[in-house]
């Protein structure tokens, strides 16, 4: 009986008081036209926490309970950041549109025009 008494104790004890209080955001992220991106950065600020995006655009981020901002970048998109409150066992659906970023002129790097390889200067009469 005691045997029995202990085993459920600590079934109990590992149950209660093993559950990490964490929860999950997750969610898609896609391009203004609808495709989903692959390879984009979700970081979770002041967690060291971070995921990046499958070739779906799906993401899971699993985080302590608490208030955080998460930021969504990627090469050729303007980032995004959101606020988001996490909950013990809670999952929180972030669903996520990335502008794309469109290029800057001062970036712009012009081709040279081609040199001619003769002289234009007109030969002299003999």
């Amino acid at each position: 009986m005691r045997t029995i008494f202990l085993l459920v104790f600590t079934l109990t004890t590992t149950f209660v008081f093993g559950q990490s209080p964490s929860g999950t955001v997750k969610g898609t992220v896609k391009s203004p036209s609808g495709t989903p991106l692959s390879r984009v950065s979700v970081q979770a600020a002041n967690s060291g926490k971070s995921a990046s995006t499958d070739d779906n655009g799906s993401y899971t981020l699993p985080l302590p309970a608490g208030n955080y901002e998460i930021t969504y970048s990627a090469p050729g998109h303007t980032p995004q950041t959101v606020s988001v409150t996490i909950t013990p066992g809670a999952t929180i659906v972030q669903d996520i549109i990335l502008a794309t970023q469109s290029p800057s002129i001062g970036n712009a790097n012009p081709t040279p025009k081609p040199q001619p390889f003769f002289s234009e200067a007109p030969l002299p009469d003999r």
